[in-house]
């Protein structure tokens, strides 16, 4: 893993993203950095298990103590690698929940992160995802990331804005970047098949 930090330092970047350094050694992995004059610019919070397609919590009913210790832990590994912002994954809406429920849960706990964070100086961050590779997730495009933002109704937080994702939603890329560059903090770039 760590020869992706000297393979991007090779290649001349100065930042990298990582999205889940959870269970490594921050001190280790601190060094590689700085052995490579790199900094990290974003990390994702724990997805909770991704692997069985749970990715997140911030929208989950009966979670939010899980939730708040994931904060708890995203926010160590960010100061101790000083990374100056995170993103938080919303989660995928059940079958037996309705979706303004999940959308009350999601608020609070947005909210939470986002006024802990900033006494940390990390920024929070919200991504779309595309239904079509994240069925059922619940923010799945920047109209609803702009709709959650309006609820919670914090300075800190803002729009990751990933061109596959968006493009994958059939958003017309250019209008809707002009639309919220006043919210996004952060753009991903990859190709729409």
């Amino acid at each position: 893993m760590y020869d992706r930090f000297s393979a991007a330092a090779d290649m001349g970047f100065k930042a990298v993203e990582y999205q889940f350094p959870y269970g490594e050694d921050v001190s280790k992995l601190q060094t590689v950095l700085d052995k490579n004059g790199l900094e990290i610019v974003l990390i994702n919070a724990p997805p909770c298990d991704y692997a069985t397609g749970d990715p997140g919590l911030a929208g989950i009913v009966g979670r939010k103590a899980e939730f708040k210790e994931f904060i708890e832990e995203v926010i160590f590994y960010s100061t101790t690698l000083n990374c100056p912002r995170i993103h938080i994954m919303a989660g995928v809406l059940k079958a037996h929940v309705a979706h303004k429920v999940a959308l009350s849960i999601m608020s609070e706990n947005f909210k939470y992160a986002a006024d802990l964070c900033a006494e940390a100086g990390i920024k929070v961050l919200i991504e779309p995802l595309n239904t079509i590779d994240m069925p059922g997730y619940l923010i799945g495009h920047s109209i609803q990331a702009r709709n959650l933002m309006a609820i919670v109704n914090s300075e800190n937080l803002f729009l990751q804005y990933d061109l596959y994702h968006c493009g994958m939603n059939g958003e017309n890329l250019e209008d809707s970047i002009n639309s919220n560059f006043d919210v996004i903090d952060y753009i991903q770039v990859a190709g729409v098949p």
